[in-house]
């Protein structure tokens, strides 16, 4: 048996582009917290469609990056530069040799496995020493609206409890300084990428979309598992879909990030 837990989004042609959105939203500032100013070996672990990790190639050409991918569906689907080299493998067991990489990186993976310390383990195991670690994860628990959307925080609440049913944690963002403890990084910075956003700022569209894509694609598992009901959840987002055109909207989260060293 796997050690993926059940992956709450699904892999449907809706949520890669709810994907590929994300990725239009949060990339560049993770590639800013990477720092990347030679040329290094790279891994990206849990490269979905590798969306990151070919920007990151096409803008450092003189690196060496590597994505590995739980999903073939996604893989099936991902961009490749010259300089990049993909592979399926779970996160749990990597396969590759130790003392491999200057830098490893994982966002919005943790949170979809059954064990993250291993996952974190195997990273350190693969990074070459003085070699760095970039997190970047979910607490969704701190998401927040103004005017209030009382439906939709049940629902949200309810979310977390699914991908907590299904295997997952999503408020595992909290947990990153811990985690990377008890898998033996050193020099633990902890930080956080903020997604603030009012009526008027050219992504709060975007990102209230995003967080729509979340519900909807755990629609059929919420109704599966007798989380919500259809209807409920029609309810929750048609408050979502109301801030969308409320000038006075505004909404407020932020990324937990964390990055170590291996000593």
């Amino acid at each position: 048996m796997s050690n993926e837990a059940i992956y709450i989004h699904g892999t449907e042609a809706s949520e890669q582009d709810r994907l590929r959105l994300l990725n239009r939203l949060t990339n560049r500032p993770f590639i800013d917290y990477l720092a990347i100013k030679r040329p290094i070996k790279i891994l990206d672990v849990g490269c979905g469609l590798a969306i990151l990790a070919n920007e990151i190639a096409e803008l450092y050409p003189n690196c060496e990056v590597y994505g590995i991918e739980y999903s073939v569906e996604q893989l099936a689907q991902a961009d490749q530069a010259p300089n990049l080299k993909l592979q399926q493998g779970d996160a749990h067991h990597l396969s590759f040799d130790a003392d491999t990489f200057d830098i490893v990186y994982c966002r919005y993976l943790l949170e979809h496995v059954k064990n993250p310390v291993q996952v974190l383990q195997e990273m350190h195991r693969v990074l070459k020493p003085n070699g760095e670690i970039f997190t970047q994860e979910n607490n969704i628990a701190i998401t927040v609206y103004d005017p209030d959307c009382s439906k939709w925080d049940t629902i949200w609440q309810k979310f977390i409890n699914l991908q907590t049913d299904l295997g997952g944690d999503g408020l595992i963002g909290k947990r990153l300084y811990g985690m990377l403890k008890q898998a033996n990084f050193q020099r633990i910075e902890l930080s956080i990428a903020p997604q603030v956003h009012g009526f008027e700022d050219v992504q709060f569209d975007d990102w209230l979309l995003n967080i729509i894509g979340n519900a909807e694609s755990a629609r059929d598992k919420f109704i599966k598992y007798n989380i919500a009901t259809s209807q409920e959840l029609d309810e929750a987002i048609a408050e979502l879909e109301a801030l969308r055109t409320n000038e006075n909207a505004s909404t407020i989260f932020y990324w937990n990030r964390a990055k170590a060293v291996k000593l």
